[in-house]
């Protein structure tokens, strides 16, 4: 089994994409990567001086939803596979 990669738009109005990726893992065998990118585009930094301040405002808000959303793809993803 090669990679499965899939890139999303993002629904919150924000520039960037989501980017979800599974494949096997070579840690865990057998097992499954599944990799969550939540990405955010920011302005040219030559233009706005201010991007460090807009990535931190970003990461302090959106982590932790982040993070959850990224798990619940995971769980979906993975409980499509389990026996039953």
């Amino acid at each position: 089994m090669g990679a499965l990669v899939m890139r999303g738009e993002r629904t919150d109005g924000r520039r960037g994409h989501h980017l979800l990726r599974v494949e096997p893992s070579n840690m865990v065998i057998p097992g499954l990567l599944v990799a969550v990118n939540d990405h955010y585009d920011l302005p040219d930094p030559l233009e706005n001086p201010m991007n460090a301040e807009q990535a931190i405002g970003i990461l302090t808000e959106r982590w932790q939803p982040s993070l959850d959303n990224g798990l619940e793809m995971a769980q979906k993803i993975l409980s499509r596979g389990a026996p039953k």
